[in-house]
């Protein structure tokens, strides 16, 4: 129901090849993102352009890939996209002022975010290098419900292997440890 073409703009020399194999990875790892294909776009049979169509991820998107007819809470990198805050800021607020060296705070986290997709979301991402996260380059999802878990998807992909002249070999974990961001991550902050 809702589509996206994607333009390549940040992908020039190899247009969505990264982008598209980034979101396929976090696919084959056992996660929920968007898919997409490569098109060529006509208006009255002009050819406008080569293009990454894939799907918007929406409230619609998640309620078909989870398996739920309940309303969403969506949240792009700065934005609710559907639903609201309330259940994000309430779960930042908590990993900020509850340290997980405790067992018990750990699993008050487990009650508010999917680890397992968190941890594969975070090793993709590592393991990608990817070129502006962890800033950037994530789709958060929770299902409005009093068992609804934080979830992150892949969005966004083309600064991954090699890409933004990022060498694949870059220690990402250095990087999140000591670098002292602008705004704070919310990715940076679960982690």
């Amino acid at each position: 129901d809702n589509i996206r073409l994607r333009a390549g703009k940040n992908d020039i020399s190899n247009p969505f090849i990264r982008d598209e194999f980034s979101r396929r990875s976090i696919i084959d790892m056992g996660q929920v993102t968007v898919r997409g294909d490569f098109c060529n776009v006509f208006v009255n049979a002009v050819f406008k352009g080569y293009f990454n169509q894939c799907e918007r991820p929406r409230e619609p998107f998640f309620q078909e890939a989870r398996h739920s007819n309940l309303k969403f809470d969506v949240r792009n990198i700065t934005a609710i996209v559907d639903g609201d805050t309330l259940a994000f800021n309430e779960a930042m607020n908590f990993a900020k002022t509850h340290p997980m060296s405790s067992l018990a705070n750990y699993q008050g986290l487990q009650s508010r975010l999917d680890v397992v997709n968190f941890a594969d979301y975070i090793l993709f991402n590592a393991h990608a290098a990817m070129g502006d996260w962890p800033v950037n380059n994530y789709v958060m999802d929770r299902e409005r419900s009093t068992s609804g878990l934080i979830r992150f998807s892949v969005w966004d992909g083309e600064g991954g292997y090699g890409g933004f002249n990022r060498n694949p070999g870059y220690k990402i974990f250095t990087d999140i440890n000591s670098t002292n961001f602008a705004i704070e991550s919310t990715p940076v902050r679960l982690f």
